[in-house]
């Protein structure tokens, strides 16, 4: 029993966070050489009647070091770079 009730915290580990109201959290994800940075400041500068969180991630899936740190995503783009046809 016991290992079961593990097993089911662990699934349900994820869904803990609880989120922050008027706070929207973005995962911007790309390589090297894609405008990540770019895009994230121009979205900061937007005016919002919400907080913007924004991380930024080269691949995916995310490291489990800082999941437990990491807020919760409430969405997640994606920036391709379409020039280079080898990416």
């Amino acid at each position: 029993m016991s290992a079961e009730l593990n097993e089911l915290a662990d699934v349900l580990r994820p869904l803990q966070k609880i989120p922050q109201p008027q706070t929207a959290t973005i995962l911007i994800v790309g390589a090297d050489g894609t405008p990540k940075k770019e895009f994230a400041e121009s979205m900061l500068n937007t005016i919002a009647s919400y907080k913007l969180q924004i991380r930024l991630a080269k691949y995916l899936p995310l490291p489990i070091a800082n999941d437990d740190q990491r807020p919760n995503l409430d969405f997640i783009v994606f920036l391709l770079e379409m020039n280079n046809a080898q990416r």
